[in-house]
């Protein structure tokens, strides 16, 4: 919501975030509670970005908490891996730091794009998802070729849009 620019709906969302959080501390156990303390730290972040509108500083926090929350549901051992989700965060960092013109926040996403990636691919082929594997490895190549803001930018949502699709193949 804050990409684009309804803080409306970001305000709505940012209250049902904090809610969830709420709720979650009675779930979590063991290491995962210093996580929790990290959340509630990006959250009040968020809401301060929400609060005063500012966009980019929002959608950088609103990552981070996709980010420590991919980290906090290992635990829970979800049907979509954690890696796919962690490739969704990745995508959106792609969108963040094409905007701010950070190369090299965006090269180092690129990297961890790839060592994600790899991670998670082979249990995507296991699941017959040899198209969606097909088109992530050429997204994923295209993103290490990238040498500037804006070839980073025209991947980021493509990037979203085929991790959706790998999503798919765990559901």
């Amino acid at each position: 919501m804050a990409k684009a620019n309804d803080w409306t709906k970001a305000t709505a969302n940012l209250t049902s975030l904090q809610n969830a959080a709420k709720s979650l501390r009675t779930e979590i156990k063991g290491k995962n509670k210093t996580e929790l303390v990290q959340l509630d730290a990006k959250i009040a972040a968020l809401k301060g970005a929400v609060t005063d509108k500012n966009r980019i500083s929002a959608m950088r926090d609103a990552n981070q908490v996709t980010l420590i929350s991919a980290n906090i549901t290992k635990e829970f051992e979800p049907k979509v891996p954690v890696e796919v989700t962690l490739l969704d965060y990745y995508g959106r960092d792609l969108e963040i730091w094409s905007i701010t013109g950070n190369t090299s926040q965006l090269k180092t996403t690129a990297s961890e794009m790839r060592r994600t990636w790899n991670a998670v691919r082979p249990s995507i082929l296991a699941r017959g998802g040899t198209t969606q594997v097909q088109k992530f490895d050429g997204l994923v190549a295209s993103v290490e070729a990238a040498k500037l803001s804006r070839d980073y930018a025209h991947l980021a949502t493509p990037v979203l849009d085929e991790v959706d699709n790998l999503e798919k193949v765990f559901k």
